[in-house]
């Protein structure tokens, strides 16, 4: 069952992002885009981890499907409108946004909600062990981490004021240590559907063996992890509200308002 499921979860042809990051690296960057970029250090480390969890337990592979795609067909279409605006882009003939292509999944003809309830569906149909299922959410927190250390990332190279990156160590604490076998019984859901320890609500205890982490994260340990902004929105809105990344995404767009109907017709 594990095997069966695993391969139905993979949907090349529906979730393959490449052509699509092609289209809007061309747009931005012209024909030559190839030339121009080159991956960024937190990039690199995500897609390294990848390349790990291939090598030594493909089944972790499934964390970070789930974390990425569904976590862009749920909040995808809310970035795309955000970015489009920030970016004064407008519509393309066939109803997409050039640039903006990544958000776009044209070939799930079924829907997002129906294709996302089909995944989870065959998610939960896998045979996994207490063991599997612990792992599979200790690597789903270390994807998410990643994908919080790209935002910041971004914050960083356009100069937002006290914008950091938070060490590599972060993600890899979620991590479970290879020698425990046993689940805990004091397992919790997660808010994102995973059956397995919440890495949204408080710590009762803090593991003893863990990597070396500094200060900012081990004040996040003693509160307990969470998910990366932006997708905290879908399931903690007041913690999005008072993340600052989304007081910066509202004074942008504010901005931008305000050029458009005061200055612009002045």
């Amino acid at each position: 069952a594990v095997k069966a499921n695993f391969a139905s979860l993979h949907q090349p042809l529906k979730l393959n992002r490449r052509e699509a990051l092609e289209r809007d690296l061309k747009f931005f960057l012209g024909s030559e885009w190839r030339s121009q970029v080159k991956a960024s250090v937190a990039t690199d480390e995500y897609v390294q981890r990848i390349h790990s969890v291939a090598a030594a337990d493909p089944i972790l592979l499934v964390a970070h499907s789930y974390t990425r795609y569904l976590g862009d067909l749920s909040g995808g279409k809310v970035l795309q409108r955000v970015a489009k605006k920030a970016l004064g882009l407008e519509k393309a003939v066939d109803g997409g946004v050039d640039g903006l292509r990544f958000y776009e999944f044209d070939a799930i003809n079924e829907g997002a909600k129906a294709f996302k309830n089909h995944y989870r569906e065959t998610l939960d149909g896998m045979d996994l062990s207490p063991w599997q299922v612990k792992r599979l959410v200790g690597e789903a927190n270390v994807a998410f981490v990643l994908n919080m250390r790209l935002f910041e990332e971004l914050d960083v190279a356009d100069g937002v004021n006290g914008a950091s990156v938070r060490p590599l160590e972060d993600a890899l604490m979620y991590l479970i240590d290879l020698g425990e076998v046993e689940s805990s019984k004091e397992d919790e859901k997660c808010p994102f559907g995973f059956t397995g320890k919440n890495p949204h609500a408080k710590e009762k205890e803090v593991p003893e063996q863990r990597p070396k982490v500094s200060a900012s994260s081990e004040d996040q340990v003693s509160k307990g992890g969470r998910c990366p902004w932006p997708f905290v929105v879908f399931h903690d809105p007041a913690t999005f509200a008072r993340d600052w990344q989304t007081w910066v995404v509202i004074g942008i767009l504010v901005s931008w308002g305000y050029k458009k109907v005061v200055v612009d017709q002045s």
